[in-house]
């Protein structure tokens, strides 16, 4: 192939018609744009840095969240997000580390830090799920605020944890039975540990039996009822002959034990 040599120019070359002057300003300003370029490190399109992946991310995000949660009874189903497919990060020299930002938990809806320690650092957060499944006590059918629990009343399902209200769930249906409701409860739903109390053993006015402890020795008599009272209650009992008032603790049977 000829080339017309008369018609080439070169980098240097300047027209004819510029004077010193004028070449002269001419090369300081491309010699400013050049320092520039260098200050700023912008990096010409030939040698522009590899991208870190998005899969190596989110792999390091998923398997931070399995060692994590290692130590679980139960091995929960773990979710990363989808990064933005508009994110540039610089790839890493060295290998990825993630850890978890402060506030953050290993149950549910959280988020987990990715970072690089490399030439050219940076950080990220990552949203994720944890879903942990385990046997929760569920009411078999409606029950009603007051309700004394029965082994028919309460069975296991396998619930969300995460998902659970107040998340004060019983996993043996034994803690429930036996105690009372303090709301209603309807068929399905999960029964908490606040929802229950010990069920009133004794009524105010009610006559009870009195067991008064002195010198090893024990002393029944009856006894009127100041207030109501469930097992384990501190209650006010009075001697209807005396009308002297007492402080008795209540019993698993209903009787109230004093110490004088």
């Amino acid at each position: 192939m000829i080339t017309n040599h008369h018609h080439v120019k070169t980098v240097t070359q300047m027209p004819m018609h510029l004077n010193n002057d004028t070449i002269s300003t001419i090369k300081r300003w491309v010699a400013a744009v050049i320092c520039l370029v260098l200050i700023s490190g912008v990096t010409p399109p030939s040698q522009a840095a590899a991208i870190q992946s998005q899969d190596e991310i989110r792999h390091t995000v998923e398997n931070y969240l399995q060692l994590k949660t290692a130590q679980l009874s139960v091995k929960p189903k773990i979710s990363v997000s989808q990064l933005d497919n508009r994110l540039r990060l610089v790839a890493c020299s060295k290998p990825l580390e993630a850890f978890m930002p402060d506030g953050s938990q290993l149950n549910g809806r959280t988020t987990v830090g990715v970072r690089c320690r490399g030439n050219q650092p940076w950080s990220i957060y990552v949203p994720a799920s944890i879903s942990v499944f385990e046997e929760v006590a569920v009411a078999t059918s409606p029950l009603m605020r007051g309700h004394i629990i029965t082994p028919d009343d309460v069975h296991l399902e396998k619930r969300e944890t995460a998902k659970i209200a107040g998340a004060h769930f019983i996993q043996d249906p034994a803690q429930a039975v036996g105690k009372a409701l303090k709301r209603p409860v309807s068929a399905g739903k999960v029964i908490q540990a606040s929802y229950l109390t010990m069920p009133r053993l004794i009524k105010r006015g009610q006559i009870v039996t009195i067991l008064a402890e002195t010198n090893g020795l024990v002393v029944r008599m009856n006894g009127k009822s100041m207030m109501d009272g469930a097992e384990g209650d501190l209650i006010r009992v009075q001697n209807p002959k005396s009308k002297k008032v007492v402080n008795g603790t209540v019993t698993a049977s209903g009787e109230v034990r004093v110490n004088l």
